[in-house]
């Protein structure tokens, strides 16, 4: 590929001004000795520390020279701690009690629940894996909606976990979630 002046003048102009920024850029950024901001140049004391904010030593510390700026004292309170620190002490002694909720007599089963309208009532699940004749409590298990319904055995092409009314299903969730993760709890 030929470049023609046009080229030529933009990619010379490229290299100069290239030329001329990265000598400055480093210059700008270079290392003068000094460290980064510190918490000592905003004023805040530390524990421990051994520098003191509170007062210049000699009139000779007032002096600022070019380039250097010096901030005022800082007072700070020594043995107070910030409000968020705040609070009651822990207890040193026993164990943490730790509330869980009892565990449930029957097992509950985890399912995916769908929707049909040909389901003969509303108060109606069909199943394939539960015993039919119970009623159970459905919680949808992404909202913690729930709904009760009697179990009876779906047909032998019924592919999914649990098959309910199409009102029953509204009130676990919105149709357009269908299938959705389900507890069956007796």
């Amino acid at each position: 590929m030929a470049l023609d002046d046009t080229d030529r003048r933009r990619f010379f102009l490229a290299a100069i001004v290239s030329l001329l920024a990265l000598p400055a850029l480093w210059w700008a950024n270079r290392d003068d000795g000094s460290a980064g901001p510190n918490v000592a140049t905003a004023g805040v004391e530390i524990a421990g520390d051994t520098a003191s904010t509170a007062s210049p030593a000699s009139p000779a510390d007032t002096d600022t020279t070019i380039g250097e700026s010096r901030l005022p004292p800082v007072q700070t309170v020594r043995g107070s701690d910030p409000v968020f620190l705040d609070g009651p002490a822990p207890n040193a002694v026993g164990v943490s009690e730790i509330a869980v909720p009892a565990t449930s007599a029957t097992e509950a089963v985890m399912a995916q629940a769908t929707y049909r309208s040909s389901v003969v009532d509303a108060a109606t699940c069909l199943t394939k894996t539960l015993q039919p004749g119970r009623t159970v409590t459905i919680v949808n298990l992404d909202n913690n909606r729930e709904a009760t319904c009697q179990l009876r055995l779906g047909p032998a092409t019924q592919v999914d976990d649990l098959v309910v009314h199409t009102d029953l299903f509204i009130e676990l969730a919105d149709l357009t979630d269908a299938p959705i993760p389900v507890e069956i709890r007796p």
